[in-house]
């Protein structure tokens, strides 16, 4: 008897760990405050919105992550509160929630102690977690000694990295007050370089000129490595800008129209500059141009001759599968979606949408072997927690 207890009493315990994060359900702000002041346990909040992707994404994989269960079930009161409904509009305004989805991690008396932003896997969304116990590491306590005056270089680069992850505040404008801050000898460091790439996201053109690279610290083995990721990523950054966004307005219809000025003086400013993957760069670059003229042929040639990055393959498999019947182009779309999806250089989403990709294209030229493939996209996807639904569609086409 005493055995079918304790087995019972495992499989209970297995069964808590499993269902991942417990949350409170219906609860007010202050009915969780009151809470936490008698558990003697912070509150961890999601705030999420029915729309929002990556939240769903949240509750369907991380949430339910049974080691992130039973850290967060050991350390926070849980709540779940959508940002447009009941008290969520109160909380987005009290919190400064913009962002979604935003977890908030706040005290008895309502005091914000960490915050974060975006989806994230199991592992990282823990130690994110563990950070909000740790008065050093916890963006609240980062925040207030910012507030309190500190403006020393080294720590204005760990608030600027902390409000980043935390969504809070506007990341650029704090990044440009820390870069007019410091002299051109203090800019051009290996510190700082490594800190502006970190947030090249943030790095506006107009710095750039103040940035030497010619100076003697940037042309030692190290520094040539900093400088040439610098500015790859900086010139991936200008890539995504090279589409001016416009809005009919009879319509309300948004359309991309490329800037074929804003191109060209890209590329004569990369071709100005000495640094190691400067052809890459380009390659890159001449890419884009022939997507923006749909010329799928010649990236096809490219990536099936030059180095290009596989980042763009899938994406050009998946356009030939919808707009070419050509023979030729659907073979050349299908070698693309096999280097991918037969590799291990990748994620695990994009290895899956290539499989998908190249099931698709095998079917759309009355490959067969099609169906294999599908089934082993949507095996992939299960042991991934990818959602396979497209391949599924697919699937039942193979079977018609």
């Amino acid at each position: 008897m005493k055995t079918r207890i304790l087995i019972l009493a495992i499989f209970g315990q297995a069964l808590t760990f499993a269902q991942g994060i417990r949350f409170v359900s219906d609860s007010t702000l202050e009915q969780l405050k009151q809470r936490a002041i008698t558990e003697g346990k912070p509150i961890f909040i999601d705030c999420y919105t029915s729309w929002c992707g990556p939240c769903k994404w949240m509750a369907a994989n991380t949430f339910i992550d049974p080691a992130v269960g039973e850290y967060f079930n050991a350390n926070f009161i849980s709540a779940k509160i959508d940002m447009e409904k009941g008290q969520g509009p109160l909380l987005a305004n009290r919190y400064e929630v913009n962002a979604y989805p935003t977890f908030l991690f706040i005290d008895g008396s309502g005091t914000m102690l960490h915050r974060s932003v975006g989806g994230q896997a199991a592992d990282a969304f823990v130690a994110m977690a563990k950070d909000a116990l740790i008065p050093e590491r916890r963006f609240g306590d980062i925040q207030k000694i910012y507030k309190e005056g500190n403006r020393d270089f080294a720590f204005l680069r760990e608030y600027i990295a902390a409000s980043d992850e935390a969504g809070y505040g506007d990341v650029r404008e704090l990044l440009d007050w820390y870069c007019i801050a410091l002299s051109n000898d203090e800019l051009n460091t290996l510190e700082n370089l490594r800190f502006l790439t970190e947030k090249i996201w943030y790095v506006r053109p107009d710095l750039l000129p103040r940035i030497n690279f010619n100076n003697p610290i940037f042309s030692t083995a190290a520094g040539r490595i900093e400088v040439d990721q610098f500015l790859v990523k900086y010139y991936e950054v200008q890539s995504t800008k090279l589409w001016e966004y416009l809005v009919e307005p009879s319509t309300g219809v948004r359309s991309a129209v490329f800037d074929a000025d804003k191109y060209n003086a890209g590329i004569h400013e990369i071709e100005s500059r000495e640094f190691a993957s400067k052809d890459v760069v380009l390659l890159d670059w001449q890419m884009i141009l022939l997507y923006d003229k749909k010329d799928y042929r010649a990236m096809m040639e490219l990536c099936l001759t030059q180095p290009v990055d596989k980042s763009w393959y899938n994406t050009i498999a998946w356009d030939v599968y919808e707009s070419s019947s050509d023979k030729i182009d659907l073979k050349s779309a299908l070698e693309l979606a096999r280097r991918v999806a037969e590799g291990d250089d990748v994620s695990a989403i994009n290895r899956y949408n290539s499989m998908d990709t190249y099931a698709a294209l095998q079917y759309k030229l009355g490959m067969k072997e099609g169906k294999t493939s599908a089934e082993k996209a949507i095996k992939f996807a299960e042991e991934n927690k990818i959602n396979s639904s497209p391949t599924v569609e697919l699937m039942q086409k193979f079977e018609k």
